[in-house]
């Protein structure tokens, strides 16, 4: 990520170098590293004052380190086609995506593509009806909450963008027929829209400040401290209703031998 100060000078060379592949080509390269070694080729040829010259040199160049990893290049490579696994889940089949082992810059990256990739090829209809499922568990992973307010820290500036396309997402999602799961064991660490935007909020026992955010009302939220396992007090944000659930106990052995 960029400082937001280089944001726009960015943006701006990005296009120009995109454009010039697609003149020279017709096409844009494959790698995304690729297109980024022409940016960089485009402001040592055309430099900035000598502060932001080095500071977009040496961003670009963190960029296509992260860029040239296996990984990174698979999923962000520049095709004409969409990826065979997101095809499949548009079609309705069950993708499992572990990003675990990945960095967190890495991941929030990858994410970034990936809802991207959900906003540019769901379409908006008339009728609100489920067709696509997205579930997100330990969703701090890439859902939480910058801890600095510097605006010019790379931690703030890629949560702040991630925040800011999946809030955007949450809005837009009932008119595309795409629905969310978002399970995190601290709430309060996620971006304000992850906990105030769903419309059905499942809450299993909550300790302060988690607990916090679902009620303004004391009573409420000193139930929520003292649920017994496996009771949830489900909120409908759509009717304003309110009730405890208990889930069933789940046994892995049991399920395994059926």
């Amino acid at each position: 990520m960029l400082p937001l100060g280089l944001k726009n000078v960015f943006e701006k060379i990005i296009y120009r170098t995109a454009i010039a592949f697609i003149k020279k080509n017709e096409n844009l390269p494959e790698l995304l590293g690729t297109l980024l070694k022409g940016v960089e080729n485009y402001v040592k040829n055309n430099p900035y004052g000598d502060d932001v010259q080095a500071n977009l040199l040496q961003a670009l160049r963190n960029r296509i380190k992260v860029f040239s990893e296996d990984k990174v290049q698979n999923v962000l490579k520049l095709t004409k086609d969409l990826p065979k696994w997101f095809k499949d889940w548009i079609d309705g089949k069950n993708i499992f995506l572990d990003l675990s082992m990945c960095n967190k810059f890495t991941k929030a990256l990858i994410v970034n593509a990936i809802f991207q990739l959900v906003r540019t090829n769901t379409k908006d209809t008339e009728i609100e009806e489920l067709k696509h499922l997205i579930v997100i568990d330990e969703a701090h992973a890439i859902l939480e909450k910058p801890i600095t307010r510097n605006s010019d820290d790379t931690d703030f500036i890629m949560k702040e963008q991630m925040a800011k396309i999946f809030s955007e997402l949450l809005k837009e999602y009932r008119s595309r027929g795409v629905g969310f799961v978002i399970a995190d064991q601290s709430p309060a660490r996620l971006f304000d829209d992850v906990a105030s935007q769903p419309s059905i909020k499942v809450i299993f026992r909550e300790d302060y400040p988690n607990n916090t955010i679902f009620s303004e009302d004391p009573f409420e939220r000193q139930i929520l401290t003292q649920l017994e396992n496996r009771l949830a007090l489900v909120i409908n944000g759509a009717t304003g209703e309110k009730y405890l659930i208990k889930t069933l106990e789940y046994n892995l052995d049991k399920f395994e031998n059926s």
